[in-house]
């Protein structure tokens, strides 16, 4: 699906001989202390990269070409995207991108653009509504009863914490003056729209400069750590979608999701055998008066029935109307939520199987369906204009979801046992892949005092921290596909004369650590080398630091 010299080169670097991979290892970590050698020191430290580069390059047949693009950093990168990404996508060259300004190049620069790209996408723009509110887990309604209640929400999205702020489409956080969106467990997923909104003309040109990102970042060998859900990758394979991938609670208010619940039960009934049919009416009745627990878990207000806690939102006290219960796709006339049928303002939702199940089936057709149907074709367009998207759909969801973006949660052993997809990983296991994959270089070895706090620190950190952590040394908050090995994250130590500060060459996925004595010391330093990421530094962009 890459084309002929994309699948030439892919398939020579399967096969270079080991013996040249080693040596352009020792060569790159020969390079980690070249800011602090001499002029001829490091001449011949440039020399032996390039060597062991060449000899590998000289079992090759021809080389991939590369175009260079420059961008600026700021609020401005993704607008520098969309242009870049329109005048590129059709071009079979690889795509190098460096920031203006800045000293560093190769990989992890380039793998820096798109993960800048990746977290705009995440800024919250009332006039380009991308995503719909996202879930945060634990998450809990707040004490008003209507289900429709936005619900209580902590933590915040990459860089320094910062306390949430109101949004009409998710709770969002402030970072670096401008709000982004906090993603819950279950990743993003487009807001659907009416065909006719006004701002689906700008929402489906996000989603075509998307397509192009991905496929290209894909091809390249490069990740986009955009936090999206599994069924959005379900959907884009054709895939079809059910109740179970409506939003949770903490997304909508819990409508949705709890009548989804009311209809399990429902549906558990009338399959109980030994019931009459008088039986199990009875017992359906009876579940309008259970504790509304029954389809709202998280609820923790005043006492309420499932009625109660289903009609309370309803100056008439009423069920919901058959119309959008969240309020996503609007009429563009009127403002008001759109129909799921016709005539639905005037049809009532009952605890009854088939007033239940048709009210879910045509919420899941407009919020998974019809209501997105445009911003996915138009990602496909984009993908399409860079390979087949066809050929996406020998992976599963899950398996795009991975290569494309990344698993948002972090585990040093993912991909090296079984442990880590069930969620029994173990503290030492963890700290053993550390020490195994990670390769201090230079003066440092693995039984070196502050490598080993560091090991112990990573193990140490929250998912937040760890994402932080990776996205210093290797400009990606995600560990590749392959996990630590493929991460190729090297440590080296920083003279006292250079300065104090832990810093990172992202290009050689290298950590320069000061010799800290403390796990606290530690902890300090690499605090403030997170909280200078989102202005690029400490980087290799300001070598004096």
């Amino acid at each position: 699906a890459f084309g002929i010299s994309h699948t030439i080169y892919f398939v020579q670097e399967q096969r270079v001989d080991p013996g040249l991979r080693r040596r352009l290892r020792e060569a790159e970590q020969g390079m980690a202390g070249v800011a602090e050698m001499t002029g001829e020191r490091a001449q011949r430290a440039y020399d032996r990269l390039m060597h062991a580069q060449e000899a590998i390059d000289r079992q090759r047949i021809g080389k991939l070409r590369s175009d260079i693009a420059r961008v600026q950093r700021g609020n401005d990168i993704l607008a520098q995207a969309e242009r870049l990404l329109e005048a590129h996508a059709r071009v079979t060259h690889r795509l190098e991108v460096q920031f203006v300004g800045e000293h560093g190049f190769g990989w992890g620069v380039t793998q820096g653009f798109y993960t800048a790209v990746a977290l705009e996408l995440q800024a919250v723009d009332e006039s380009v509504p991308l995503w719909r509110p996202t879930g945060l887990e634990p998450a809990a309604l707040e004490h008003s009863p209507s289900p429709t209640t936005p619900p209580a929400s902590s933590g915040a999205l990459g860089g320094e914490d910062s306390p949430a702020v109101d949004s009409p489409f998710a709770a969002a956080v402030l970072r670096q003056g401008r709000k982004y969106l906090q993603v819950g467990r279950e990743g993003l997923f487009p807001r659907a729209l009416h065909p006719d909104a006004p701002e689906m003309p700008a929402v489906c040109q996000r989603f075509l400069t998307l397509g192009r990102l991905m496929a290209k970042a894909f091809r390249d060998g490069f990740t986009v750590p955009l936090p999206l859900s599994e069924a959005f990758f379900a959907v884009l394979r054709g895939d079809d979608l059910d109740h179970r991938h409506l939003p949770p609670e903490a997304a909508t208010g819990g409508t949705a999701r709890g009548l989804a619940r009311l209809l399990h039960q429902i549906e558990e009934i009338q399959a109980a055998p030994g019931l009459s049919e008088p039986e199990r009416e009875s017992r359906v009745r009876a579940l309008s008066k259970q504790p509304c627990s029954l389809v709202a878990p998280a609820y923790t207000g005043a006492a309420l029935t499932v009625e109660e806690y289903m009609t309370v939102a309803d100056p008439d006290g009423l069920w919901p109307q058959f119309v959008d219960p969240a309020g996503f796709v609007l009429e563009p006339g009127t403002g008001e939520a759109v129909e799921l049928e016709e005539g639905g303002r005037n049809r009532r939702l009952e605890p009854t199987h088939a007033s239940l199940s048709a009210w879910l089936d045509q919420v899941t057709a407009l919020w998974l369906g019809s209501g997105v149907a445009l911003q996915m074709a138009a990602f496909r367009r984009g993908v399409e204009e860079v390979f087949p998207v066809q050929a996406l759909k020998r992976f599963t969801a899950k398996e795009l979801q991975t290569r494309l973006a990344g698993d948002q949660h972090i585990v040093w052993t993912a991909y090296l046992s079984q442990d880590w997809l069930s969620g029994g990983v173990k503290a030492e296991d963890e700290a053993a892949a550390l020490e195994q994959y990670m390769a201090p270089i230079g003066r440092l070895n693995k039984n070196s005092p502050v490598f080993k706090l560091l090991v112990e620190a990573l193990v140490l950190f929250d998912n937040s921290r760890r994402a932080k952590f990776l996205d210093l040394v290797c400009s990606n908050p995600r560990l590749p596909p392959g996990g630590l090995p493929q991460a190729g994250i090297k440590v080296a130590a920083r003279p006292a004369a250079r300065g104090a500060r832990v810093w990172a060459q992202t290009c050689a996925r290298t950590l320069y650590l000061p010799d800290y004595a403390t796990a606290e010391a530690l902890k300090e330093g690499l605090d403030e080398a997170f909280a200078n990421m989102a202005l690029g530094g400490f980087h290799e962009k300001n070598l004096a630091l």
